[in-house]
């Protein structure tokens, strides 16, 4: 644990009839709710969240859990799947989503080094290319990009949708990847007019950020992103990306 992380209250916790070593504790989250006790009145508590990092010791492997209590008689304590807060992004893989024997202008082909949970802060290393042909990655582009999460074992698709009617490479640059743009493509431009050429845009080993900057806040989980873009009705790339978001550690 690093000099940055706070100390975990709990060195044990049960989950089922299972009991998991804490590791790291994250930031919190505070929840109000109403709680109606034995006496006729009702009185506002606040549930206090905290995200931690288990240890499952039979199969070494680590994994994120968040704990809440209630601030109110005899409230016990419920294990949540997700919260929500600053956070940080693991990317475990990347594809695409067009048609068999159909290649798009735009594809990627990328791995990234495995995310290490003793070292959260480190950035993943990413290696392989994106490739376009024939028509630039420009402005004059539309952008989707639609979220599915996983929940009870299975995706839940268009958990949410972002939709960007023109100005795909800006919001590349300026909103959703802009680590990404800079060391992929090689750009350091900031403002002005956005454009790709096509070509082919290596990387190997190369240390990524995958924050979106103007989205602080995401619900903590694991991701299948479906990236489109075109122009009109033609369709220019459709990529897939699987992320896992996590609790940015204080």
């Amino acid at each position: 644990m690093s000099s940055g992380d706070p100390k975990p209250s709990l060195e044990w916790i049960e989950i089922g009839s299972k009991r998991f070593k804490v590791q790291r504790q994250y930031r919190s989250c505070t929840v109000s709710s109403h709680i109606t006790s034995r006496q006729p009145m009702q009185r506002q508590s606040k549930r206090k969240i905290v995200i931690i990092m288990v240890k499952d010791m039979e199969r070494m492997k680590s994994f994120h859990v968040s704990i809440s209590r209630d601030d109110g008689p005899s409230q016990p304590t419920r294990i949540h799947k997700t919260c929500q807060g600053p956070w940080t992004a693991n990317v475990e893989r990347f594809s695409m989503c067009e048609e068999p024997n159909r290649p798009l202008y735009w594809r990627w082909f990328f791995r990234t080094s495995h995310y290490n949970p003793q070292k959260p802060t480190e950035l993943q290393l990413l290696t392989g290319n994106k490739t376009g042909r024939d028509v630039p990655y420009d402005d004059s582009l539309w952008m989707k990009i639609s979220f599915a999460v996983w929940s009870n074992n299975q995706w839940k698709e268009n958990s949410f949708v972002m939709y960007f009617q023109d100005k795909a490479c800006s919001n590349i640059r300026d909103n959703l990847f802009p680590d990404f743009y800079r060391k992929v493509y090689k750009k350091t431009d900031t403002t002005g007019v956005c454009t790709i050429s096509p070509g082919a845009y290596e990387v190997n080993n190369v240390p990524i950020n995958w924050k979106y900057p103007k989205v602080p806040v995401m619900p903590y989980g694991l991701y299948r992103q479906r990236i489109t873009a075109g122009k009109k009705d033609k369709l220019y790339e459709c990529l897939v990306v699987q992320v896992r978001i996590m609790p940015k550690i204080v």
